[in-house]
């Protein structure tokens, strides 16, 4: 199922994520697709404070994964952009995670054959008239239907 969005400032971008948080539960996948700058860490923000109002959710560049818990919901928030090979998900527990947690991950270009078969692939693009307008394509994929 392919849904389509047009947003026309960051905290419109946030709105669509929380409507996602609605959908996904622990073991959800979320592949972020979009140029530097097109709002995927304004999308993740919708998401996190749909479970946590409060929390301060800010782009894992550096740190690589950023964890947001709350009760039973744990969201792990990963960039993928300086990952390179299957070692470094690894080591930044990537695989761990995979199955007992909500999965957000930017970039995922980068990891084309780590993602999982099941997963939420949202496209986020920036408008080439418009700065502040993004269309978001989010697309629910599913193993029994992949070819």
């Amino acid at each position: 199922m392919l849904k389509e969005y047009i947003t026309f400032s960051p905290e419109e971008t946030s709105s669509v994520g929380a409507e996602l948080f609605s959908r996904v539960s622990n073991g959800t996948f979320i592949a972020l697709y979009g140029d530097l700058g097109a709002g995927k860490t304004a999308f993740v923000k919708g998401l996190v404070k749909a479970f946590m109002p409060d929390a301060i959710v800010t782009s894992p560049t550096y740190n690589i994964v950023n964890t947001y818990e709350c009760g039973d919901i744990v969201l792990h928030h990963y960039d993928m952009y300086r990952i390179t090979d299957e070692e470094d998900l690894y080591s930044v527990g990537f695989f761990d995670n995979l199955n007992n947690s909500i999965i957000v991950a930017e970039w995922c270009e980068n990891i084309e054959g780590a993602i999982p078969k099941s997963h939420v692939k949202v496209v986020i693009e920036k408008d080439l008239e418009n700065e502040n307008i993004r269309r978001i394509k989010m697309e629910f994929i599913d193993a029994d239907t992949c070819s």
